[in-house]
């Protein structure tokens, strides 16, 4: 789990945030430098198109959390972002583990 100051809160925090993309073929990144003053905020967006099942859905979320975690992510880059992380595939909930964190690592 991401500790509390480092979530997005609410829908219109994701929505608004500008930034680039990056897109890959089970998920796609959207990064923004962090503005000033505040930490790093990270958000994963899984839609019910992908499953409609909440339990499905919350697995591919606690994996992409993970992935970004074990990859050193959210430690401290050469400048903090914010990043939004939106499931594309279905596949995500059953994909090796390998295969999850090397696209996180080449998406970020």
């Amino acid at each position: 789990m991401v500790p509390k100051p480092n979530r997005f809160h609410g829908r219109s925090a994701v929505s608004q945030m500008k930034g680039r993309s990056k897109h890959g073929q089970m998920m796609s990144v959207k990064s923004s430098p962090v503005r000033s003053g505040s930490p790093p905020r990270i958000a994963v967006v899984v839609s019910k198109k992908i499953d409609n099942r909440a339990v499905v859905r919350n697995r591919i979320r606690r994996r992409i959390f993970e992935a970004i975690r074990t990859g050193g992510h959210t430690s401290g880059a050469d400048t903090p972002k914010d990043i939004v992380v939106y499931a594309k595939s279905a596949r995500l909930a059953v994909a090796p583990y390998a295969e999850i964190s090397a696209e996180v690592t080449s998406l970020l």
